[in-house]
């Protein structure tokens, strides 16, 4: 579902940037002088027909001589003439002028970018709600890797073998990268603190009984120096985990201490089936429980679930996403490229004033005198591990789930 909502966001923001590619290539700015060219070209056709007409006008009066009738004939068809290419040259450069009003493509391509990322946002939240509801539900144990019941002679022991391996794993209940991890924050619970510990992560155990396993591997391998020793036994498929203490750890790991570690990191997760993040959240809190012996609940809060963490994440990733679409919107709106009609061409006319006759019947053209707009294993090596002899006298906390 995250991956879902991630590939959903990357096309809103692909499509938001297209946004702005649609913005740059408006013909406002390239088209708009071209259209003031053609204004000015069908000025200068109708200035050039006005003198012809005034020029016929006046050599015509000339023949009339002292005719008043004939000149006044003459002087009321020659203003017809020019009323009519008047009204020719008007309709003309408002056509130019005025063009019919058009849908306004980057208001409609937002207009799709915004009702995609609802219905895009309203589908992510109820999928995701039903997939946390579902993954509520109790569902049948999925075990990996053998079946056999371990007990403290046959459980592999990694850490004999190698001293920075401190987690069997044998029916491979968990991920490499699990115990990869695990091992780490072990490591460092024994180098720095000088808590020697052993874990086994298993489907079942000899009798169904992980505290058993647990207190027989603490003393048969004397987990614990100065009986500082730490055993932690999961039987996935016996449904059962223990945390015991060695005798020099017990004042700090009570056994109600051990209790709330299981009931706050382990069990939820079981119960949902995982088991990776139950071991891994389980270790961090007792690495900090060590760390920090006075009080548990301000040092290391419980997690939230993966799918809380999930929604979580899809939460904030909407909330930037939709921040990032109303910012960009604003830019447009501010560019005045939101409006719901443009007109797509915007022109300056130079709207002459002709005038034919004056008068004593002379007229004069608008020539050269009027305007014109221009407008992110490295290989090592291997030392064998021991343990340092610690007692363990049945301290520790077990939990069913």
């Amino acid at each position: 579902m995250l991956l879902v909502f991630t590939l959903i966001g990357l096309v809103l923001i692909g499509f938001a940037t297209y946004g702005f590619a649609v913005v740059n290539k408006l013909p406002t700015k390239v088209e708009g002088p071209i259209r003031e060219n053609e204004v000015n070209k069908l000025t200068d056709q109708f200035n050039s027909k006005v003198s012809s007409l005034r020029s016929s006008y006046v050599t015509a009066k000339k023949l009339h001589g002292d005719d008043k009738e004939a000149i006044a004939a003459l002087k009321k068809d020659v203003t017809n003439i020019y009323n009519g290419m008047r009204e020719e040259y008007d309709s003309q450069v408002k056509a130019i002028e005025a063009p019919p009003e058009k849908k306004n493509p980057v208001r409609a391509f937002w207009n799709k970018v915004i009702y995609g990322g609802v219905l895009a946002s309203l589908t992510c939240c109820f999928g995701s709600g039903c997939y946390v509801a579902c993954s509520e539900e109790e569902e049948p144990q999925k075990l990996m890797g053998e079946t056999s019941a371990w007990n403290a002679e046959n459980i592999p022991m990694p850490h004999l073998e190698d001293e920075s391996q401190y987690v069997a794993n044998p029916d491979k209940v968990l991920s490499k990268e699990t115990v990869d991890s695990m091992n780490v924050m072990l490591q460092r619970m024994d180098k720095e603190l000088g808590v020697e510990t052993a874990f086994a992560i298993v489907n079942y155990v000899e009798g169904e009984e992980a505290f058993r396993l647990a207190q027989d591997m603490g003393n048969k391998y004397g987990v614990g120096r100065n009986d500082r020793g730490l055993v932690v036994v999961m039987a996935y498929g016996d449904h059962d985990i223990n945390i015991s203490p060695g005798t020099g750890l017990e004042s700090t790991l009570t056994d109600g201490k051990c209790g709330r570690l299981l009931d706050d990191y382990a069990v939820p997760f079981l119960k949902k089936n995982q088991p990776d993040s139950a071991m891994l959240y389980l270790t961090r809190a007792l690495l900090e429980v060590l760390r920090n012996q006075d009080e548990l609940s301000p040092v290391y809060e419980k997690p939230a679930s993966d799918e809380e963490r999930d929604l979580g994440i899809m939460g904030t990733g909407t909330l930037g996403l939709w921040g990032l679409l109303a910012l960009l919107r604003g830019r447009l709106g501010k560019k005045g490229l939101m409006k719901e009609n443009y007109t797509p061409l915007r022109t300056v006319a130079p709207n002459p004033t002709i005038e034919l006759l004056r008068s004593a019947g002379a007229g004069s053209a608008y020539g050269s005198g009027h305007s014109r707009s221009r407008g992110y294993s490295s290989g090592r090596s291997v030392s064998r591990g021991s343990y340092g002899g610690g007692h363990f006298g049945g301290g520790g906390a077990s939990r069913k789930w």
